[in-house]
């Protein structure tokens, strides 16, 4: 088989990974917030900045929820907001006996 190097740019920039909705997957059976780099390993995203673009893009679409902390960024899925003082998260809630 013969490609041309125009054919193989074509070829590797069409491949599309499912990225975003493995991302989703996996906060929405998370019991808590996660942080890029955890997301990016269970995720098998190759690449810590790949993992944050998809983070940021999810969040800007309101997909998920994200808060910037001083280090970095960590997301949840939109019903595990972060608990304030005194409170009990969705998640907690929803799973109390």
């Amino acid at each position: 088989m013969h490609f041309t190097l125009r054919a193989l740019v074509v070829i590797v920039v069409k491949k599309t990974y499912p990225y975003k909705e493995s991302i989703l997957q996996l906060l929405g059976t998370s019991s808590q917030a996660l942080d890029v780099e955890n997301i990016r390993v269970a995720c098998d995203i190759g690449n810590w900045q790949t993992a944050l673009k998809h983070c940021l893009e999810l969040l800007h679409d309101g997909r998920i929820r994200g808060t910037k902390t001083s280090k970095s960024w960590i997301f949840f899925a939109k019903d595990i907001a972060p608990a304030r003082d005194g409170e009990r998260t969705a998640y907690a809630r929803r799973n109390a006996q």
